[in-house]
């Protein structure tokens, strides 16, 4: 399982703020990933085929940031609406998804019914992942975790530069 934090956005002094309530589908109204965090995820998703690591479903709030982390990284992304943002609203007449808290339980359910042998990528907020993980991460970090019976391990958290530095090392 592997838990990551969309890469990175344009800095909130260039542009506004995501707009509430939103429409999932409409990102112009949310922040968007900047030029640095598109190569940030590219990047990743080439780390990950380089060094062999295994990927399952990728998982990713339903937010256009979070969906083209994925998107780029590893070349799909699911929306799930457990990964969203806790500040979420959604326009009038979409479906409403449970509380924050009880998206984290959905997320800690996913923890302990992920596969061996294989990762799960979920792709969320920091918010979100303070929550869930208890922790804060950057943008474009990633936490790994490895079952052990019915919990978790945090094996590893990398950040978006080091995977440049860990297939540097996989080289003669």
């Amino acid at each position: 399982m592997i838990l990551l934090r969309h890469t990175t956005v344009f800095p909130l002094t260039q542009v506004s703020q995501d707009k509430y309530p939103m429409n999932l589908k409409e990102c112009s109204a949310q922040v968007p990933l900047s030029d640095v965090g598109r190569e940030e995820a590219r990047r990743i998703g080439r780390a990950f085929r380089i060094l062999g690591i295994p990927v399952g479903r990728v998982l990713a709030s339903p937010y256009c940031r979070t969906m083209e982390t994925g998107l780029l990284a590893f070349g799909r992304a699911e929306p799930w609406d457990a990964l969203l943002h806790p500040a979420y609203t959604p326009v009038a007449g979409a479906p409403v998804p449970p509380p924050p808290e009880k998206r984290v339980e959905e997320i800690v359910q996913m923890y302990r019914s992920a596969t061996p042998g294989t990762n799960t990528i979920l792709i969320t907020h920091g918010e979100v992942i303070r929550a869930a993980a208890g922790f804060a991460m950057i943008q474009g970090e990633a936490a790994i975790y490895r079952p052990d019976g019915n919990a978790f391990l945090l094996v590893a958290r990398v950040l978006p530069t080091t995977w440049d530095a860990a297939v540097a090392e996989t080289r003669p």
